[in-house]
């Protein structure tokens, strides 16, 4: 019964995210950015191509400063994965209204950022319940990314940030979960052996699929955003840890690497499809640079302006993130969980250095460090652990195993 109230409480809060989401969508101004999405979704849907049609050489209503010519055709700069994902969404639009980045194509691409945006509030609460005993905590985390972060805006526009962020998170999840299933089948002394593992075949099928889950995630991932490859090392380590002398581990492992690595094929045949070079992102064709020379800003100055200046500072946008570090503090006090904190601190690393270190730190004309947006997640969970001394609640990060 309290298991059933406990994923009532994580639908309720979907649906109270989606359902604000999609009250408080653009739904009537189309900018650059959507539109060079909304173009790909009509190539795909209605020329079965990579090559958008562009009003620069052709009477396209769309013009979009995020697309490049290339050998007498256009493509859009972004990554192909957020168009990719939202065909279902865009495809009845263009049959009702055709091409046009206005109307029914505008208000059903928006809608589905917005149910990326309310998954990504929902796996926050699911995670946070790894993390927190109390209830109030995990609700509290989830309805304050959807509504106290960047979250929110970036689920009113058709941008990559909120679809990125709820399979980053997905990842994430399915990730600790698989561990937390190892550890508590082995007990607190992870005293799962091979022979255990292996005689329980009811865990072993069900770790595959969360194994295969996690990996299709993270390459759904790495579509969206090519930066998020960085998340295969980082989930490869984190799971080769939490299965070291638990069973096969090389093959267990090669489930992971086998589904991952679909992503990085999706981009390295998008590329060669579209550009005949497979290590040639679009990305790298819209700038004329190589593959790492749009990383140019200095660390130092790209950390400063996405975390504390006025233009662009998180810490500025979303004031409460300052007592994060706290938080990190009071969470490593915990040594039995140090591995999962280290995990969601390398994932956030892996979003914020890169993006700290991009060409254009500034996003352009956006609102906020929007190329953080991603991360957001991994830092309110130290945060909340900040909150929680604060009030004088203190309470260990563990795993939730019932109602406080």
């Amino acid at each position: 019964m309290c298991q059933f109230a406990k994923r009532r409480t994580g639908l309720v809060i979907f649906a109270l995210v989606l359902i604000v989401y999609l009250f408080s969508f653009n739904g009537v101004w189309a900018t650059d950015h959507p539109s060079s999405f909304v173009q790909l979704d009509w190539a795909i849907w209605s020329g079965h191509t990579f090559a958008v049609k562009n009003s620069q050489v052709n009477t396209n209503p769309v013009f979009s400063m995020d697309d490049f010519p290339f050998n007498g055709a256009w493509y859009i700069a972004s990554a192909p994965g957020s168009s990719l994902f939202s065909l279902p969404f865009a495809i009845p639009a263009f049959l009702l209204s055709g091409y046009t980045p206005f109307g029914y194509v505008l208000t059903f691409t928006e809608a589905f950022v917005s149910l990326m945006g309310a998954i990504s509030a929902y796996l926050m609460y699911e995670i946070s319940k790894l993390f927190f005993k109390r209830e109030s905590t995990s609700i509290f985390l989830a309805l304050a990314l959807a509504f106290s972060s960047l979250l929110w805006p970036f689920a009113t526009y058709f941008f990559q940030h909120d679809v990125s962020t709820a399979f980053v998170l997905l990842a994430f999840y399915l990730a600790l979960k698989v561990s937390t299933n190892l550890r508590e089948l082995g007990g607190e002394s992870g005293g799962l052996d091979r022979g255990g593992w292996t005689r329980n075949r009811i865990f072993r099928s069900t770790e595959t699929i969360m194994l295969a889950s996690c990996g299709f995630a993270v390459a759904a991932s790495i579509l969206v955003d090519y930066v998020n490859t960085l998340l295969i090392p980082i989930v490869f380590v984190y799971l080769l840890y939490a299965f070291y002398g638990k069973t096969r581990i090389s093959r267990v492992l090669l489930v992971f690497l086998s589904t991952a690595f679909v992503g990085v094929a999706g981009v390295l045949a998008y590329n060669l499809m579209a550009f005949g070079r497979e290590f040639t992102s679009s990305q790298n064709m819209y700038d004329g640079k190589g593959l790492m020379a749009d990383f140019t800003t200095p660390l130092y100055k790209g950390l400063f302006i996405n975390f504390s200046s006025p233009y662009r500072g998180l810490f500025l946008y979303c004031p409460i993130l300052i007592l994060a570090p706290i938080g990190l503090y009071f969470m490593f006090r915990n040594r039995s969980d140090k591995s999962r904190i280290l995990f969601g601190i390398a994932i956030a690393v892996s979003i914020v250095v890169p993006y700290s270190m991009w060409q254009d730190v500034t996003a352009g004309v956006s609102f906020g460090p929007r190329f953080l947006i991603p991360a957001i997640p991994f830092i309110f969970c130290p945060w909340a652990r900040s909150w929680r001394e604060t009030k004088g609640r203190t309470q260990s990060p563990t795993f939730c195993t019932g109602w406080e």
